[in-house]
């Protein structure tokens, strides 16, 4: 008899810095079928994987982030059914990437306003938040590459002033603060719209060095461009414990300041995607202790003995799936495939990847509650370099010359910076 239990819930995701998994649609179409392309283990099918549904039998997250640059322009005017096109709107939350990645790859050409307008489209029609369109500077190597990651963007913030006048627009946007060297920063922030949007995202080299972003931040309050109805701050592609609970502390403060409860910072990544259908890696669990935050992965090898094998999964208590997965039900024969004659089909990867985005989560979320104790509780746990950053960024936002403040606690903050 298949299990009709509802999962784990994990609305708690929402109480710090929230990391949201960069969904990948291969795994977002799968995860509303009805049946899988072979039978799955517990009584459990495809739509179980969905972890935005909270009737899923594993368990239920409500925010991730989905990037546009997965589609082609034909499929963004006619999105494929999937996860986000199918969610409970009012009790989900999706941040939307807008491709700069991809066309910094090569794997999206944005050259026109009739490709800039399908973007914008869908970014309005399935997100809450979304990044406007930008060329990242992440690999720009000297300040010839960085100005042309700059003009290219000036081209696409031009629609999208056009689009989102100030107070006019429909969706939720962030305008992108790249950089790299910090004269680089100050000349992508100078041209950054002053145009009212709903908040920010934080993007680049240093995107994780929290003396560099913090006064990012606090230039930005100064010039009445934080707050106000500005209240989002996004993190692209950060997904360590470390920074998330940094992080969640620095929004604790901006609130006080801001007295707003509404400021939200958020974060994400595709680590657990990418670690399962590019590798076949799963994370093995999750240490918060003073050597270190981490997340352990191991690969999950597939062989000719795990045919048919009721051996467990080796990781089956990190995870609701873990519980029901066998090796038997992960590793098939491949008959017409002449090199591999065994390993993980596409059920199998999907799965792995469930237990992906369930061990990350569930350790943001609890690196976070530990991070929350008091001083002296907190020590058993996490480095003094963390905690006295803490405190110091806590001093530096409630301090009357925040600027001031932040220079003498620039040493810490870059060194607590590095143990991300």
């Amino acid at each position: 008899m298949a299990n009709t239990k509802t999962g784990e819930n994990l609305d708690s995701q929402l109480l710090y810095a929230i990391f949201t998994p960069a969904l990948q649609k291969g795994y977002a179409q799968f995860a509303i079928k009805k049946t899988a392309p072979r039978q799955m283990p517990g009584g459990l099918t495809p739509a179980d994987l969905n972890y935005l549904d909270p009737a899923s039998k594993l368990f239920h997250i409500p925010a991730t982030l989905y990037s546009v640059g997965q589609f082609s322009f034909n499929q963004m005017e006619k999105p494929p059914a999937c996860m986000v096109t199918r969610r409970d709107k009012p009790k989900t939350l999706i941040l939307g990437d807008s491709g700069g990645y991809q066309i910094l790859k090569g794997k999206l050409d944005v050259q026109s306003d009739n490709e800039r307008e399908k973007i914008f489209n869908w970014l309005e029609a399935n997100t809450d938040f979304a990044m406007t369109l930008d060329v990242p500077t992440a690999f720009a190597e000297d300040y010839g590459q960085f100005k042309e990651c700059l003009t290219a963007t000036k081209k696409h913030s031009k629609y999208w002033k056009k689009r989102y006048p100030t107070g006019q627009g429909q969706g939720n946007f962030l305008p992108v603060l790249q950089g790299g060297e910090e004269a680089w920063i100050n000349e992508w922030d100078d041209f950054v719209s002053d145009d009212k949007y709903s908040g920010w995202a934080i993007a680049g080299k240093k995107k994780k060095n929290l003396y560099v972003v913090l006064k990012r931040l606090l230039k930005l309050i100064d010039q009445n461009k934080l707050g106000d109805k500005l209240f989002w701050v996004h993190f692209l592609g950060v997904s360590d414990l470390t920074t998330a609970c940094m992080l969640t502390a620095m929004r604790n403060e901006f609130r006080e300041l801001l007295g707003d409860n509404g400021f939200h910072i958020s974060l994400d990544a595709s680590n657990p995607f990418l670690l399962a259908g590019g590798f076949g890696q799963v994370y093995t669990g999750y240490k918060i202790k003073r050597s270190g935050l981490v997340m352990p992965t191991a690969k999950l090898e597939a062989r000719l003995k795990n045919v048919g094998s009721d051996e467990p999964f080796p990781y089956a208590d990190q995870s609701p799936i873990g519980k029901h997965l066998t090796m038997g039900d992960l590793v098939f024969k491949r008959p017409k495939n002449k090199d591999r004659k065994y390993g993980l089909d596409t059920t199998a990867l999907h799965m792995i990847t469930n237990h992906n985005v369930y061990v990350h989560v569930k350790g943001v979320i609890e690196a976070n509650k530990k991070f929350a104790m008091k001083e002296e509780q907190a020590q058993r746990y996490f480095p003094q370099t963390m905690l006295s950053a803490k405190s110091a960024m806590a001093e530096i936002i409630r301090h009357e010359q925040p600027f001031d403040c932040l220079e003498k606690h620039k040493d810490l903050l870059i060194r607590a910076s590095k143990a991300s």
